[in-house]
């Protein structure tokens, strides 16, 4: 793999133990915010959140011909609901995933997104150097959200990652599924494509057996287990690294504008199909 080069400090925001906000939207706001803040000499930021019970919609889900009913249904089943501005397709939320966005500046406008993924495919393989070596990089077909840069073992996968690029900076974005919650996550998500699909467009078809949570793979104990490994590893990547606490971060970043780029966000992507 590539090697790649980081800032020589990195900021950490970990709100996996006290959500900012119960909107789903928010850490993809934070995540937009400050992409759009970098600067040449800027740190890289590291946000790790979970959240309860959301649903959250690829780009491309809001082309078939009934989301809007699917996404109505969700609603319904209890799921908060949004469309986020990274790539890939709908993925299932709740405490056993672990969502980990680096976002970093790009002082040299460069193009190479593959060196996007790469950062945190590393990021990701060292945290779990302690369980095992064996990840494999490549599409799990029939996993929920397939792409490129799925990470499995024996043929599961257990995390995706997506990005987004700006002028100055772009953001990197993994979900890590690490507590297992039985077939609960691959059922809604066959649900809701068999629901918002007219049976005419293409969308993921999605089996039960092809996605499982670290925790059913390795001796992992918890989310809490791999997050703190997690911030070890980024520890040991750059020469300083600052935690943001949850009290003192509004102080550094307007919650206004981020509250701000939630509206901007929920009306650029709106669910109206159907």
């Amino acid at each position: 793999m590539q090697s790649v080069i980081w800032p020589s400090e990195c900021m950490i925001l970990d709100t996996s133990d006290q959500p900012l906000s119960a909107d789903i939207l928010f850490p993809y706001a934070w995540d937009e915010s400050m992409c759009r803040q970098m600067k040449a000499d800027s740190p890289a930021l590291i946000h790790i959140w979970r959240h309860p019970k959301a649903f959250v919609l690829g780009l491309r889900d809001r082309q078939l011909a009934y989301v809007s009913q699917a996404a109505n249904w969700l609603l319904g089943q209890g799921y908060d609901v949004a469309v986020r501005n990274t790539g890939g397709a709908a993925v299932p939320l709740d405490l056993g995933v672990v969502n980990i966005s680096l976002v970093m500046p790009n002082p040299h406008h460069t193009l190479n997104f593959r060196d996007d993924f790469a950062r945190m495919v590393r990021f990701i393989r060292q945290s779990l150097l302690p369980w095992t070596s064996a990840i494999h990089v490549g599409e799990i077909k029939g996993s929920y959200c397939p792409g490129d840069y799925d990470m499995s073992l024996n043929g599961l996968k257990f995390c995706g990652i997506a990005q987004r690029r700006q002028a100055k900076g772009f953001v990197v974005q993994a979900f890590v599924n690490v507590e297992e919650i039985g077939t609960a996550r691959t059922d809604i998500a066959r649900s809701f494509y068999e629901r918002a699909s007219s049976g005419v467009e293409q969308y993921p078809i999605i089996d039960t057996d092809r996605t499982a949570s670290l925790n059913e793979l390795i001796p992992l104990s918890s989310a809490h287990a791999f997050i703190e490994r997690f911030k070890e590893v980024v520890s040991e990547t750059f020469l300083r690294v600052n935690a943001i606490t949850v009290g003192s971060h509004e102080e550094m970043f307007s919650h206004r504008q981020i509250l701000q780029t939630m509206d901007d966000l929920r009306l650029r992507y709106a669910i109206v199909k159907g």
